[in-house]
């Protein structure tokens, strides 16, 4: 094969993962807006949602290591084809039901995107943080349109969403066939191995994971109870089942990019500060104006999305400089798969704080929950491991 052929060969096997991920994300995204299309008790829907995150997302590690040993094709085209269940959310019968699709999603997202992630980072050694960001643009798009479409098609069809299965369908098997080059000859670390040579590294990594945990239960949670809030706000349902959630998430896919700049030439600290204070600011904003009319509310979500969504990227990105390059996937997967983990117990908190209350119950437990902002900056003052990394910019420039 030449290498013109070849390149294209890369590209066009790009592009079909880059498909998978928009439509990985875009199912992924459809649980929030769904149980409220449903009137599902808001308790037992945060339970599931919970429940099949810790599971499927606390295997990602394992998936990783998987990874690492060259199955990425079989993992990518598995986890895309298992969330094609996501598409039978309204033929459910019972909440045992709804979980058993929720955790075959997350597991599926839980194998797709370390191998994803890994597979274009061998096809594009030179440039890979342009295609990885471009593999996540993809996602974000996904994530983005996922509660419009879903509620548009359940709207549309009378609830009959398995029509969403078939795109599905059709890109896990044309992943399937997609090549990969580069594949691992099986000898690749074991987990308890990489493990091991993360301990020194343990103290560095806990600041980011405690952080990163931290904005990731507020922000579940946000996505998670926005259509309730709307939707009990007199909000046409075009917005709250859907537009807010595109505006929400675009403000995020905006900012994201600046603030890695920004991270990579100026340190973690000063942009995660921003970022905190900036979210707990709109944040409140947005839960006590109930009455802010819909081009301000739209505006304000823009806003808050970007502030809340830049959390996540940044940390990664700032903790993994904490290790060695022979352990930066690994530290990924702690800080990505670990931390949302443990960030749906959170989530599920808070949907049992609601509730308690019987005015506004989803603000007002967003309102309680802001409390971890606090904590948040106090972690961001008094880590040495985000101060190092300041030290570590300023020395590399």
């Amino acid at each position: 094969m030449s290498i013109k052929n070849g390149t294209f060969l890369i590209y066009r096997n790009f592009f079909v993962v880059w498909c998978g991920h928009l439509l990985m994300d875009l199912m992924l995204g459809v649980w929030p807006v769904f149980k409220t299309l449903a009137r599902l008790d808001l308790t037992k829907a945060g339970l599931i949602a919970g429940c099949g995150m810790f599971v499927g997302e606390g295997l990602q590690l394992i998936f990783g290591v998987l990874s690492d040993r060259g199955h990425h094709k079989r993992l990518i085209a598995c986890g895309l084809l298992l969330m094609a269940g996501v598409a039978f959310f309204a033929y459910a019968q019972s909440y045992l039901f709804l979980f058993l699709l929720i955790l075959l999603a997350y597991l599926g997202s839980s194998a797709f995107h370390p191998a994803a992630v890994g597979l274009i980072g061998q096809w594009f050694e030179s440039s890979s943080g342009v295609f990885v960001s471009l593999f996540f643009a993809g996602g974000t798009l996904g994530a983005a349109m996922s509660q419009s479409i879903f509620s548009a098609t359940y709207t549309a069809f009378e609830g009959k969403t398995w029509i969403l299965m078939l795109p599905v369908v059709v890109i896990g098997v044309a992943l399937m066939a997609i090549k990969t080059p580069g594949r691992g000859d099986g000898a690749a670390a074991s987990l308890r191995d990489q493990l091991r040579g993360l301990r020194p590294h343990l103290r560095n990594l806990g600041s980011f994971f405690t952080l990163q945990v931290l904005l990731q239960t507020l922000l579940l949670s946000m996505i998670f109870l926005l259509p309730d809030i709307l939707r009990g706000r007199g909000f046409p349902d075009w917005f709250a089942l859907g537009g807010a959630h595109l505006f929400f998430v675009s403000g995020t896919a905006l900012f994201s990019v600046p603030a890695g700049h920004f991270a990579d030439r100026y340190g973690a600290r000063h942009v995660l500060f921003a970022a905190i204070a900036f979210s707990g600011l709109f944040l409140y904003l947005f839960l006590m104006l109930s009455s802010i009319a819909l081009p301000m509310c739209a505006v304000l979500l823009f806003f808050l999305g970007g502030a809340m969504g830049v959390g996540n990227p940044v940390i990664v990105a700032s903790g993994s400089r904490c290790v060695g390059p022979e352990l930066r996937g690994l530290a990924g997967g702690i800080l990505m798969g670990g931390a949302t983990c443990v960030a749906s117990l959170g989530m599920m908190a808070t949907s049992g704080i609601a509730a308690l209350f019987s005015d506004e119950p989803p603000a007002q437990a967003l309102q309680v929950m802001g409390i971890l902002y606090l904590v948040a900056m106090l972690v961001v003052i008094c880590s040495r491991s985000i101060q190092e990394n300041v030290r570590m910019i300023k020395a590399a420039l």
